[in-house]
């Protein structure tokens, strides 16, 4: 890796693709109601325009918006586990997948 590059140049089609690949699909779209699917199935243009505003927001040193941070967290009951406490339950985090992408590649 050419670590003079590394800060100076903006994301590559390829790191824009990895994160998305990896998305499960069948899962809550999150906040957004982008499927996973959606997004592995955007045409050439659609994917080149994505790359394009990840790369202003890393080429200009602007911030992530404060509403790609934010998630559903719904109470899941944990298998065989009574409801009276609340302790039987787990967070499950819905976050957007738009959202996911860009935090993978940053």
């Amino acid at each position: 890796m050419n670590t003079d590059k590394l800060f100076t140049e903006g994301f590559s089609m390829e790191e824009l693709q990895r994160p998305i690949v990896d998305l499960e699909e069948r899962k809550f779209p999150g906040g957004d109601n982008i499927f996973s699917e959606f997004l592995k199935c955007l045409g050439q243009m659609s994917r080149e325009k994505l790359l394009k505003i990840y790369n202003q927001f890393c080429n200009q040193n602007l911030n992530l918006p404060n509403e790609w941070a934010k998630a559903t967290v719904v109470p899941i009951l944990k298998t065989g586990k009574p409801r009276e406490c609340s302790c039987q339950f787990e967070p499950a985090n819905f976050r957007r997948n738009k959202e996911k992408g860009i935090e993978y590649i940053y």
